[in-house]
């Protein structure tokens, strides 16, 4: 009995040491969402999961151009910028921040799809499609994600997605709000620059 316990207890310190990820820094207004994101073992997988690839990620509260989006993923900087000028609760600030560091997970797949468009293998639309195709499947493991973790009570219920499950209805979404059309820029810079 004295072996199983000891062994449970082994396993539970390295379940909360080995992978205690945590941001390289953020601003002292995030610490308690970012402690509670943090809290949940697979989202503080996650972060050590990213930040072992390439380095160190930190958040931030900046203003930037795009005014329909709330956060974004900064790859050079390797940050997580949230808009500071938006009242967020807890759970918002949970949602984006997970969202982003899904961002940051599948940075190879955006890269590629910039390639493309620097070669002139791929036109303005199938760029659009194919970034926001990116950014669907990882609103899909963060709504899954930010599920489990309130299932088993470590995010308040307010930091709930409801999202659409189908891509098409989704990627409609995107067009209206604007997003679409901030990829589409992107896609304008790459092409200017690399003369694709």
């Amino acid at each position: 009995m004295k072996n199983i316990l000891f062994h449970f207890i082994l396993l539970l310190f390295l379940n909360t040491t080995l992978f205690a990820a945590n941001f390289s820094s953020y601003p002292p207004a995030l610490h308690a969402p970012i402690t509670k994101l943090l809290s949940f073992p697979k989202a503080n997988q996650l972060l050590h999961n990213v930040e072992k690839k390439r380095g160190k990620i930190k958040v931030q509260l900046k203003s930037f151009s795009f005014s329909t989006q709330n956060a974004m993923w900064n790859p050079k900087g390797r940050s997580i910028i949230l808009h500071p000028q938006r009242k967020r609760h807890e759970g918002e600030v949970i949602r984006l921040i997970l969202f982003e560091l899904h961002n940051a997970k599948n940075q190879d797949k955006f890269h590629k799809v910039d390639m493309l468009a620097n070669r002139g293998r791929i036109d303005r639309e199938s760029y659009i499609r194919a970034i926001e195709y990116i950014e669907y499947e990882n609103v899909m493991e963060t709504v899954a994600l930010i599920n489990e973790g309130i299932r088993q009570g470590y995010y308040p219920q307010n930091a709930y997605w409801k999202v659409h499950a189908d891509f098409e209805k989704h990627y409609a979404l995107q067009k209206q709000a604007g997003h679409s059309q901030f990829i589409g820029q992107t896609y304008d810079k790459i092409t200017a620059t690399f003369g694709a």
